[in-house]
């Protein structure tokens, strides 16, 4: 009866939310993946990943912009744009947030369609809006202990690497003015960072950014993007001797 309810259509998009968050934590214990594999994260600020695609990995609202700036016009604006803002999950890994998003979702599905009954595609999917948005809070309300206990962790780590100045990696599907992670390589375990760019710039998961600067108060580092230095070509030398041709 419970695994018939499990794999119904009504309940099946939130079972296999589940199912791959639990997939997930398993690879997890097993050392296959890092914590923030979704998201490829968290704003530990956090995206809703950067963010949370509701089909197993991130909501990203969309929107690229490439490291100079050039904002991808048709993508960030709307309402999956603004719940990264919103949210504000201030230190949380976008994994440990989705975990509690899908495990909400799954339980309200299937709690509500077992008391009403139903077994009707169009009633899960009239459903379907109130469930996200309820798991939403509750999955930000749930994952904010763990924004704490994240930044304890973290916090000897952070004081005894001077990161202003280094090179980082986006490790989130984005970073803008309101969300982002990146990862700084240290002598053991790369160190993963809250990160802002400056209003209107975004950066895309992989690019490379220098941190200019900490911001104590929210706890994450100010980055601009990155162009590595190209070398200087030296002139090739002149041929020396008497068959050389003299300089006019």
């Amino acid at each position: 009866m419970f695994l018939s309810a499990c794999v119904a259509g009504v309940n099946l998009p939130y079972t296999i939310l589940l199912a791959i968050t639990l997939l997930y934590w398993i690879s997890v214990i097993m050392g296959v993946f890092d914590l923030d594999l979704f998201g490829g994260g968290s704003d530990a600020a956090t995206d809703v990943g950067g963010d949370l695609d509701l089909g197993g990995g991130d909501v990203d609202a969309g929107g690229d912009v490439d490291a100079g700036g050039e904002v991808d016009a048709g993508a960030e604006a709307g309402f999956l744009g603004a719940i990264p803002k919103f949210l504000s999950l201030g230190g949380v890994p976008i994994t440990v947030f989705f975990s509690f998003f899908s495990l909400t979702a799954w339980a309200i599905s299937m709690t509500a369609n077992h008391v009403l009954g139903n077994s009707s595609l169009l009633v899960a999917l009239g459903l379907a809006i109130p469930i996200i948005l309820i798991s939403l809070v509750v999955a930000r309300i749930a994952s904010a202990p763990f924004g704490a206990l994240f930044r304890v962790l973290g916090k000897d780590h952070e004081q005894s690497e001077k990161v202003v100045g280094k090179i980082c990696t986006i490790s989130t599907s984005r970073a803008d003015s309101g969300f982002g992670q990146a990862e700084v390589e240290t002598t053991g375990a790369p160190l993963l960072l809250n990160v802002r760019t400056v209003e209107g710039v975004t950066l895309r998961q992989g690019e490379k950014a220098l941190i200019i600067r900490y911001d104590p108060d929210k706890h994450l580092y100010i980055v601009q993007p990155y162009t590595s230095p190209v070398p200087e070509l030296e002139a090739p030398s002149r041929p020396s001797g008497p068959d050389s041709p003299d300089e006019s």
